[in-house]
């Protein structure tokens, strides 16, 4: 038996702040189980009652044994024993406000209980049970948090037995760009309108950008003057000697899973940095990925290169510096983990992700100087999230992926201040200390070393034919193609 009492004055605590809830649940009688944690706290709660892990997982209680918390205050519990108490009276939250129903209950990350949870739950055994039944629900997004997004979810991923589909504005006669535009401004929201009229599931949790940015930098984004092998390989702008270039490399398996990406970025005028060029393949092992950055990167003049050096990276770094002789690795994080030599690339560390992922997120939302043309990154940020334990990554689920995300970060980590000042001279910062105007040092080092000529390139130009697409004019090719790069013109040949 279980009763209701309603709440329009009380906030409870959440992960996300002070939140209305809309009322007490109070399960009489109800089995209860003992949960003591290795720092003596216990709590007592339903076998079913969820809580939420470090690895940001909701684990029933039931089987909370071994698992690691994360409590209120940043300490790290372990849960050591759970035992059966008699049946009692048990409490839960109804509904909290934006906070992806979580809240704290002695200082542990709780998940509040849903009235459609429970209803599904107690209808659905009876409906499922009958062999001509069917259910049919249909519903507008509303945020991930909650039955609905996880049903269509498990649909798209082909892993619960429902079918999925939907309907959006533009499957409705006589609805066209001008409609949705005015309906847009009528709304005065993207998110909104995304949400209502084109199905999206708009995050509850902390996102990385906001729809209207996304529809923002999707209307600026450029189509790519060239496409190569397959479309993994694309440049939107021609190699400028003049130019500063930085590129940033994220590493896969290659196993068809995540994909190891090169971004190639424009930093030359630091208030107008463009992604000039990307590279995404995720059936490449990384031997072979170690070949290609050293292809690609020649074809850019031998940039600085930012590379993630953790797990499969080491590959990547290692052969890039041994086998090729490459020199322009930005080497940082060693002396963070107390490692007596320098070891090359990007040590990444939780802290030191989150350092480059909030300067891309200042860059990008604060300052707004970042022009993204590959769509594919975009709908990558739509979907790179901050989970309650501070990570950030993309959202949970075999079709999200944050490779190409983390590699544009990476590329744009060169503006972090201890690494910045070790390449160029900084002339001017904005208000909040972040490099506005650089210029190169006049000490040897090679910003761009014109390779367009050596056998290297010639060799990967002749040996790469795999359905090239030239996005320009033929016939203007002689006056748009600087001439010392018109092997981009005829790649492939």
């Amino acid at each position: 038996m279980q009763s209701i009492v309603l709440n329009d004055t009380y906030e409870i605590k959440t992960p996300f702040g002070w939140k209305d809830f809309k009322g007490i649940v109070k399960h009489s009688d109800k089995k209860s189980i003992k949960l003591k944690f290795n720092n003596n706290l216990t709590i007592i709660s339903s076998p079913n009652h969820l809580f939420k892990n470090i690895d940001s997982e909701l684990i029933e209680a039931k089987n909370c044994l071994n698992q690691t918390l994360i409590t209120e205050n940043g300490e790290l519990i372990i849960c050591i024993e759970i035992k059966e108490t008699d049946s009692r009276d048990l409490f839960d939250i109804l509904e909290i406000d934006g906070s992806e129903h979580l809240f704290y209950s002695n200082g542990l990350i709780s998940h509040n209980c849903n009235l459609a949870n429970e209803y599904f739950r107690s209808v659905y055994p009876t409906i499922s049970a009958s062999k001509t039944s069917k259910i049919v629900i249909t519903s507008t997004p509303n945020g991930d948090s909650n039955i609905f997004y996880r049903l269509c979810q498990g649909a798209i991923n082909h892993e619960n037995g429902w079918v999925y589909d939907t309907v959006i504005w533009s499957d409705v006669p006589g609805r066209n760009e001008k409609w949705k535009q005015e309906t847009m401004a009528t709304m005065d929201s993207a998110e909104a309108f995304a949400q209502e009229f084109e199905a999206v599931f708009i995050s509850s949790k902390s996102t990385f950008v906001n729809e209207e940015l996304i529809q923002s930098l999707k209307q600026k984004a450029k189509d790519p003057l060239y496409i190569f092998e397959d479309g993994k390989y694309k440049i939107w702008e021609e190699p400028n000697e003049n130019n500063i270039y930085v590129a940033g490399v994220d590493t896969s398996e290659g196993i068809g899973l995540d994909s190891s990406e090169i971004n190639i970025v424009d930093i030359t005028n630091l208030q107008d940095i463009r992604q000039v060029a990307t590279y995404s393949n995720n059936s490449i092992p990384p031997y072979d990925f170690a070949t290609k950055v050293y292809e690609i990167l020649q074809q850019w003049g031998c940039p600085l290169a930012l590379i993630e050096r953790n797990n499969q990276g080491t590959v990547v770094v290692d052969n890039l510096y041994n086998r090729y002789g490459y020199e322009n690795i930005v080497s940082w994080g060693s002396s963070l983990f107390n490692r007596k030599n320098i070891q090359l690339g990007i040590i990444s560390h939780a802290n030191i992700k989150n350092k480059a992922v909030n300067l891309m997120r200042y860059l990008l939302t604060e300052s707004q100087v970042v022009s993204i043309n590959n769509l594919e990154t975009l709908e990558e940020f739509r979907n790179f999230i901050r989970y309650p334990n501070g990570t950030w990554a993309a959202r949970r689920g075999d079709k999200y992926h944050d490779d190409k995300v983390m590699s544009l970060i990476w590329s744009l980590f060169i503006l972090n201040e201890e690494i910045i000042t070790s390449y160029f001279e900084v002339k001017q910062r904005d208000r909040n200390g972040i490099p506005l105007r650089i210029e190169k040092f006049d000490n040897g080092i090679n910003y761009f070393t014109n390779t367009q000529k050596s056998s290297e390139i010639q060799h990967y130009n002749t040996n790469n034919k795999v359905n090239d697409v030239f996005l320009m004019n033929p016939g203007d090719a002689t006056n748009n193609i600087n001439t010392e790069w018109n092997w981009l013109y005829t790649y492939g040949e």
